[in-house]
């Protein structure tokens, strides 16, 4: 059948539910959509950042953009 283990992972490193041992599938996301550093397909975190600290409107954890605006003086 292609299984190997008590853990009931195939041939091709991967579970029945397409994980493999650490818990990842293929494309390297968790059961949760999450990365082993914790960002999702679309590049953000629980919180919403992305790996430069910005949401996804453009601001920091503080409010403040790119350029150094703060989002209420928009």
């Amino acid at each position: 059948m292609g299984f190997l283990d008590k853990l009931s992972i195939r041939i091709s490193g991967y579970d029945r539910k397409g994980y493999d041992i650490l818990g990842y599938d293929v494309e390297g996301f968790d059961e949760n959509g999450y990365d082993c550093d914790g960002y999702d397909r679309k590049g953000y975190d629980a919180d919403g950042f992305d790996r430069n600290g910005f949401d996804k409107d453009g601001y920091d954890w503080d409010g403040i953009d790119k350029s150094g605006k703060n989002a209420e003086s928009r």
